[in-house]
Protein backbone atom coordinates (compact mmCIF):
# COMPACT_ATOMS: atom_id res chain seq x y z
CA UNK A 1 0.00 0.00 0.00
CA UNK A 2 2.70 2.46 0.99
CA UNK A 3 4.73 1.54 -2.10
CA UNK A 4 1.67 2.08 -4.30
CA UNK A 5 1.20 5.49 -2.64
CA UNK A 6 4.71 6.40 -3.77
CA UNK A 7 6.17 6.71 -0.27
CA UNK A 8 9.27 4.62 -0.99
CA UNK A 9 11.10 2.73 -3.73
CA UNK A 10 12.44 -0.79 -3.33
CA UNK A 11 16.04 0.25 -4.03
CA UNK A 12 15.94 3.13 -1.55
CA UNK A 13 18.61 2.89 1.15
CA UNK A 14 17.03 2.04 4.48
CA UNK A 15 18.79 4.91 6.25
CA UNK A 16 16.72 7.37 4.21
CA UNK A 17 13.83 6.42 6.51
CA UNK A 18 15.51 4.79 9.51
CA UNK A 19 18.68 6.85 10.07
CA UNK A 20 20.01 4.41 12.66
CA UNK A 21 21.00 2.15 9.73
CA UNK A 22 23.42 4.70 8.24
CA UNK A 23 26.97 3.35 7.76
CA UNK A 24 26.28 -0.31 8.58
CA UNK A 25 29.09 -2.56 9.68
CA UNK A 26 29.60 -6.30 9.11
CA UNK A 27 31.27 -9.09 11.06
CA UNK A 28 33.82 -10.89 8.90
CA UNK A 29 36.58 -13.39 9.45
CA UNK A 30 40.01 -11.80 9.41
CA UNK A 31 43.18 -13.13 7.80
CA UNK A 32 44.13 -15.18 10.86
CA UNK A 33 40.60 -16.46 11.56
CA UNK A 34 39.62 -13.81 14.09
CA UNK A 35 36.28 -11.99 13.90
CA UNK A 36 36.67 -8.41 12.71
CA UNK A 37 34.22 -5.59 12.08
CA UNK A 38 34.39 -3.83 8.72
CA UNK A 39 32.19 -1.28 6.91
CA UNK A 40 29.43 -2.90 4.85
CA UNK A 41 29.97 -2.89 1.08
CA UNK A 42 26.70 -0.98 0.69
CA UNK A 43 23.61 0.14 2.57
CA UNK A 44 20.66 -2.10 3.33
CA UNK A 45 17.86 -1.40 0.84
CA UNK A 46 14.13 -1.73 1.44
CA UNK A 47 14.21 -4.60 -1.06
CA UNK A 48 16.81 -6.40 1.11
CA UNK A 49 14.34 -6.35 3.99
CA UNK A 50 11.59 -7.92 1.88
CA UNK A 51 13.99 -10.57 0.55
CA UNK A 52 15.74 -11.39 3.86
CA UNK A 53 19.08 -10.40 2.32
CA UNK A 54 19.75 -7.52 4.74
CA UNK A 55 22.38 -9.20 6.92
CA UNK A 56 20.05 -8.95 9.94
CA UNK A 57 19.50 -12.16 11.89
CA UNK A 58 17.42 -13.53 14.73
CA UNK A 59 19.12 -14.27 18.01
CA UNK A 60 21.11 -17.48 18.13
CA UNK A 61 24.51 -18.95 18.86
CA UNK A 62 26.04 -19.94 15.51
CA UNK A 63 27.83 -16.69 14.72
CA UNK A 64 28.60 -13.35 16.34
CA UNK A 65 25.66 -11.37 14.91
CA UNK A 66 23.21 -13.94 16.28
CA UNK A 67 24.89 -13.91 19.70
CA UNK A 68 24.77 -10.11 19.85
CA UNK A 69 21.12 -10.02 18.74
CA UNK A 70 20.18 -12.63 21.36
CA UNK A 71 21.96 -10.71 24.10
CA UNK A 72 20.83 -7.18 23.26
CA UNK A 73 17.24 -7.96 22.32
CA UNK A 74 16.71 -10.15 25.42
CA UNK A 75 18.09 -7.41 27.65
CA UNK A 76 15.84 -4.70 26.22
CA UNK A 77 12.67 -6.53 25.17
CA UNK A 78 11.48 -6.97 28.77
CA UNK A 79 10.89 -3.23 28.97
CA UNK A 80 7.16 -2.35 29.03
CA UNK A 81 7.71 0.32 26.36
CA UNK A 82 9.52 -2.05 23.95
CA UNK A 83 8.31 -1.55 20.39
CA UNK A 84 9.31 -2.12 16.79
CA UNK A 85 11.20 1.20 16.56
CA UNK A 86 13.30 0.30 19.60
CA UNK A 87 13.94 -3.12 18.09
CA UNK A 88 15.06 -1.43 14.88
CA UNK A 89 17.47 0.86 16.73
CA UNK A 90 18.85 -2.05 18.74
CA UNK A 91 19.43 -4.14 15.60
CA UNK A 92 21.12 -1.21 13.85
CA UNK A 93 23.72 -1.09 16.64
CA UNK A 94 24.87 -4.65 15.87
CA UNK A 95 27.20 -5.45 12.95
CA UNK A 96 25.47 -7.43 10.20
CA UNK A 97 26.13 -11.11 9.57
CA UNK A 98 27.03 -10.43 5.92
CA UNK A 99 27.06 -7.64 3.36
CA UNK A 100 23.53 -6.63 2.33
CA UNK A 101 22.32 -8.30 -0.83
CA UNK A 102 24.97 -11.05 -0.85
CA UNK A 103 23.15 -13.85 1.01
CA UNK A 104 19.74 -14.92 2.21
CA UNK A 105 19.12 -15.58 5.91
CA UNK A 106 16.00 -15.48 8.06
CA UNK A 107 16.09 -12.67 10.56
CA UNK A 108 14.38 -9.56 11.85
CA UNK A 109 14.14 -8.00 8.37
CA UNK A 110 10.35 -8.03 8.31
CA UNK A 111 10.20 -6.59 11.82
CA UNK A 112 12.32 -3.69 10.56
CA UNK A 113 9.76 -3.32 7.74
CA UNK A 114 7.25 -2.76 10.56
CA UNK A 115 9.41 0.13 11.78
CA UNK A 116 9.54 1.47 8.22
CA UNK A 117 5.74 1.32 8.05
CA UNK A 118 5.55 3.34 11.26
CA UNK A 119 7.83 6.05 9.89
CA UNK A 120 6.10 6.23 6.51
CA UNK A 121 2.54 6.14 7.85
CA UNK A 122 2.99 8.16 11.03
CA UNK A 123 1.10 5.41 12.92
CA UNK A 124 2.15 2.52 15.10
CA UNK A 125 2.47 -0.73 13.17
CA UNK A 126 -0.56 -2.18 14.96
CA UNK A 127 -2.67 0.90 14.28
CA UNK A 128 -1.67 0.91 10.62
CA UNK A 129 -2.73 -2.73 10.26
CA UNK A 130 -6.02 -2.03 12.04
CA UNK A 131 -6.84 1.07 10.00
CA UNK A 132 -5.64 -0.12 6.59
CA UNK A 133 -6.29 -3.87 6.63
CA UNK A 134 -8.24 -5.31 9.54
CA UNK A 135 -11.09 -2.78 9.80
CA UNK A 136 -11.69 -2.45 6.03
CA UNK A 137 -11.86 -6.25 5.75
CA UNK A 138 -14.11 -6.63 8.80
CA UNK A 139 -11.45 -8.58 10.71
CA UNK A 140 -12.80 -7.93 14.21
CA UNK A 141 -10.86 -10.72 15.91
CA UNK A 142 -7.30 -10.10 14.72
CA UNK A 143 -4.86 -8.77 17.34
CA UNK A 144 -1.27 -8.85 18.48
CA UNK A 145 -2.60 -9.39 22.02
CA UNK A 146 -6.05 -10.82 22.68
CA UNK A 147 -8.21 -8.33 24.62
CA UNK A 148 -9.32 -9.56 28.04
CA UNK A 149 -13.00 -9.55 27.00
CA UNK A 150 -12.27 -11.98 24.13
CA UNK A 151 -9.95 -14.42 25.89
CA UNK A 152 -12.85 -16.71 26.81
CA UNK A 153 -13.19 -17.54 23.10
CA UNK A 154 -9.61 -18.78 22.75
CA UNK A 155 -9.58 -22.55 22.26
CA UNK A 156 -7.59 -24.89 24.46
CA UNK A 157 -4.26 -26.10 23.16
CA UNK A 158 -3.36 -29.68 24.00
CA UNK A 159 0.11 -31.13 23.79
CA UNK A 160 1.33 -34.69 24.17
CA UNK A 161 3.89 -35.17 26.93
CA UNK A 162 6.05 -38.16 27.99
CA UNK A 163 3.06 -39.79 29.74
CA UNK A 164 0.95 -39.53 26.59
Amino acid sequence: MLYERGLFLLNDPLEAYLPEFKNPQVYQTGETGETVIVPAARSITVKDLFMMTSGLTYGGYFFETERQVAQKVAAKSESPDWNVRKLSKTLASIPLAFDPGTRWHYGFSHDVLGALIEVLSGKSFGQFLKDEIFDPLGMEDTFFKIPEEKKHRLCSLYDRNEEG
